[in-house]
Formats: C-alpha cells, structure tokens, sequence
C-alpha cells in the first residue's frame, strides 16, 4: 500500500471513525505527507463547519430571557384573540336567541278603496247644497238644543231672510 495513496472513502472512514482504518492504511497515514496533509485538511474543514454550524444555532436560539418575553406575548396575544372570540358568539347567541323569541304578526290584508264599479250616491246639485247650507246657518238655535231654547216673546229664532 505504500505506492498507492489513500482513497476518499478511506479518509472520510478515517474522520468519521479514527479507529477503523486497517493497519496497513495507518501506516500509509504516517509515511505519506500528501495523505497526511489531505487528511489533515478534511479534519480542518469539518471542525470548521461543526463550529460554523454552532455558532449559528446558537445565534438564532432566544434566550430564556427572550423565550418568557416570547411566551408572554404570544399569551396576551391569545388571551386578547380569545376574548374577542368569546364577544362574537355571545352577540351571535344574543341575536339568535332574541330573533327566536320574535314572533311574527300575521298580515292581514287591508280593504282597498272602493273601486268605480260600485254605485255612487246620487250627486246634489250646488243650488240645493247651497240652500241647505244657508238654512242651517241662518237658524241661531241648532234643531238638537231647540227644546231648550227661550227667546223673548217679540224676538223670532230665525233671522231675517231677504
């Protein structure tokens, strides 16, 4: 094995698991400077990306002091929503419940005006209701309230008349 160099599946072996490498591979490990560089060089880069790959969890995670603040919010937040919701279906309820307790009227239709097919009381003539009208105003005593009418015996309770 010393003329041939490592393989990348043997390398990658080599960062996953130290221990499995064969005998023969370690010892290649050790003698070849190109090998050792290379394996040297995978180890770097994955130890560079486990920190890189920390570093940015721990970036993006609250804190605890952040997390309660966050718990808070989001409780205010629901209380606020739940409220609101508990408001909506008691007036939904509400006008539910009084729309049951309406009861309707029933319509009863409404007698429509007396249509020309009907007869007409005979009609006066202006002559004739203008006399009746006279007569009754010309009487000082309306007929009902006459029983009790005294006058003075030289005074008539018509008016004179031309």
């Amino acid at each position: 094995m010393t003329d041939r160099h490592l393989t990348e599946a043997q390398l990658y072996r080599l960062l996953d698991a130290p221990g499995t490498l064969n005998i023969d591979a370690s010892q290649h490990l050790r003698a070849c400077p190109r090998c050792a560089a290379e394996a040297e060089s995978l180890r770097n880069a994955l130890n560079n990306f486990r920190l890189a790959a920390t570093n940015l969890s721990l970036l993006h995670t609250p804190s605890r002091a952040g997390l309660a603040t966050m718990r808070q919010r989001h409780f205010f937040t629901f209380a606020r929503t739940a409220w609101a919701t508990g408001l909506a279906v008691a007036m939904i309820a509400g006008s539910v419940s009084l729309s049951l307790l309406h009861k309707p009227v029933p319509v009863t239709p409404v007698p429509t005006v007396a249509s020309s097919s009907q007869q007409k009381p005979p009609a006066e003539s202006d002559d004739a209701l203008l006399q009746s009208v006279d007569q009754d105003l010309s009487t000082s005593v309306p007929p009902s309230l006459q029983p009790l009418d005294v006058t003075p015996a030289g005074e008539s309770t018509t008016s004179n008349q031309n």
